[in-house]
């Protein structure tokens, strides 16, 4: 009887361990930027919120040359050149998966993209702005257009 006690005593132990694993700090959300999703300057810097708009700004105009350039020749010809431009950072969320619930068929709820109604049991997938779409169609719409939401427009910089 010695062994499944022991067992589960040292059962609990390990179970700890997940929770000290984290890789990533959460960044509040009044903290992140809304464009690159790092943390914004704190607010303890007397000046912060002109740092935080500083920065938002800068986001903005590297996205901007970011997205303009295609091959990489207009980004090569602005000012700072293409090694001024901050790498992508990868999404911390981005698509849901999940399988279709009773909930998700009410009301006559359909994907926006393939506008059939949704079914329980179907293979799904939910965005961070909440929408929602059948897995196979959001999939073949990122694609294209990678990250980025079919209703909302937002992309891997944000909204």
């Amino acid at each position: 009887m010695a062994g499944p006690s022991s067992s589960s005593a040292s059962a609990g132990t390990p179970r700890r361990h997940p929770h000290t694993l984290a890789p990533r700090i959460q960044i509040p959300e009044e903290d992140e930027c809304p464009v690159c999703h790092r943390e914004l300057p704190s607010r303890s810097l007397a000046n912060f919120e002109s740092l935080r708009e500083a920065h938002i700004n800068d986001c903005i105009a590297a996205h901007s040359r970011y997205g303009s350039g295609g091959s990489g020749s207009a980004s090569a010809s602005s000012p700072g050149g293409p090694d001024m431009l901050p790498p992508r950072p990868p999404r911390r969320t981005g698509m849901f998966p999940y399988t279709a619930t009773e909930k998700d068929c009410v009301d006559s709820a359909e994907c926006s993209i393939c506008l059939e109604e949704f079914e329980v049991g179907v293979a799904m997938a939910r965005l961070e702005c909440l929408c929602r779409f059948h897995r196979a169609c959001i999939n073949a719409w990122w694609e294209r257009h990678p990250g980025r939401c079919p209703i909302h427009q937002h992309d891997g910089f944000g909204y």
